[in-house]
């Protein structure tokens, strides 16, 4: 068998090369966004779960007691402004309500999902709740 010139050698090796970085490069993109995290509410107290920037999003959120809470999904931007309307002296609901949310749910378990965008978008989740309760809030998207 003939040895394969330093040419021949060269444009194999290359091949091989790019047959490794296509799906590597394919899937660099899609990567899958997830996140967990659990948050004691006291009454009447907005919280903000900040979540993983992404272009889309499927929020699940649970209390551990069965006590109703209040989510609204907003975008980062909006989340802050309504923490500091609550700190100037409005109420979580007056909060929540000024702020531009995306979706909004009420009850001891439920799924929020944002809207598909081409870029990469920093959302938040707000939470609270008239009695105390622990809520955990799962993620998952791209």
């Amino acid at each position: 068998m003939p040895a394969l010139s330093r040419l021949n050698r060269f444009a194999l090796e290359r091949r091989f090369v790019a047959l490794l970085l296509v799906p590597v490069l394919l899937t660099g993109g899609c990567r899958q966004v997830k996140s967990e995290g659990s948050y004691d509410l006291t009454p009447d107290v907005i919280k903000s779960a900040d979540l993983p920037p992404a272009k889309s999003l499927t929020i699940e959120f649970e209390t551990t007691d069965n006590v109703p809470i209040t989510a609204a999904l907003v975008r980062t931007s909006d989340a802050d402004l309504a923490l500091k309307a609550v700190e100037s002296g409005k109420s979580p609901e007056q909060a929540v309500a000024a702020a531009k949310s995306a979706a909004m749910q009420e009850g001891t378990r439920g799924k929020l999902t944002t809207p598909n965008s081409q870029e990469k978008t920093k959302w938040s989740v707000l939470v609270y709740s008239k009695k105390p309760t622990r809520v955990t809030i799962r993620t998952q998207g791209k």
